[in-house]
């Protein structure tokens, strides 16, 4: 399937840039259309061929690692959990509502029926019944944007945490921060908006507008204190007011406008993921 991927990307490059005399299918002419594309044509077609594979080939993602055996030897959680992963302390978490801005044009997650009942064909029934308790009116939305990224990014952070931890010394967090108006538009803490905090962005256009309503200096505090954590990690690989992550406790750092430490929150809906085939 990836090699299809792989080809439908090409053609989509080649129409994009208009150019009939290149064969795409040619390994050596597709070297050389993927060096001179601008990287606009290159964006435009990766976003043509992600938008249209959830529906075309439900279940999937596109881009995504491929296990070659040489350059990828192995699954990426079955290296964490033999301990294969490369051995130095972790830092992971997601944000309270990942899915919440996956729509429009970012509409790529298992938030239709379609692309659920394909992520669901080899769950037994009463276990796919646990799961969707915690999504109520599932597939409308909201509750299909937060199915869609705890599948993708929630209980897959869940796994590499509990299972590197065995290893070496795991920090794990949730990133529940926001303001007045993502609340308001109902996106809450989406995906990517820790970047925000981590890499000092409130300065940039979309860091005044997402504090129009208020919540900016709330924000910048938690953005400060998030920053600082992070460097101490940086610099000693520990962090003395975040406890390390277990599969026992799973103590976890909900990051908000007062930071908090939390034992395995949202553990029941954890625990129903627990169940889920192909199993994470």
């Amino acid at each position: 399937m990836t090699r299809r991927w792989a080809g439908e990307f090409l053609e989509l490059l080649a129409h994009d840039l208009r150019d009939d005399d290149l064969e795409a299918t040619s390994v050596d002419d597709a070297a050389t259309m993927l060096a001179e594309a601008p990287t606009t044509a290159i964006v435009r077609a990766a976003s043509r061929l992600q938008l249209r594979t959830p529906d075309e080939d439900p279940g999937t993602i596109c881009f995504s690692p491929v296990i070659d055996g040489d350059f990828l030897p192995e699954r990426p959680l079955d290296a964490f959990k033999a301990g294969r992963a490369h051995p130095v302390p972790l830092i992971i978490g997601t944000n309270d509502r990942e899915g919440s801005v996956f729509t429009g044009r970012r509409d790529i997650l298992a938030t239709t029926k379609p692309r659920i009942r394909a992520i669901f064909a080899a769950t037994e029934k009463k276990a796919r019944k646990a799961i969707k308790k915690h999504y109520p009116g599932l597939p409308a939305r909201p509750a299909a944007l937060d199915f869609g990224g705890d599948y993708a990014f929630w209980f897959p952070s869940v796994k590499v945490a509990e299972r590197h931890a065995v290893h070496q010394p795991v920090r794990f967090y949730r990133f529940d921060a926001t303001t007045r108006i993502l609340r308001t538009v109902g996106v809450d803490a989406f995906h990517g908006l820790e970047l925000w905090a981590i890499y000092d962005r409130m300065g940039s256009a979309f860091g005044w507008a997402m504090s129009l309503l208020g919540g900016r200096r709330a924000f910048l505090r938690t953005a400060a204190r998030t920053r600082s954590r992070w460097l101490e990690f940086v610099r000693t690989g520990a962090v003395a007011d975040w406890p390390t992550y277990d599969p026992h406790r799973r103590r976890t750092l909900i990051i908000d406008a007062r930071d908090r430490v939390e034992h395995d929150p949202r553990g029941e809906r954890r625990r129903a993921w627990q169940d889920f085939v192909p199993h994470v």
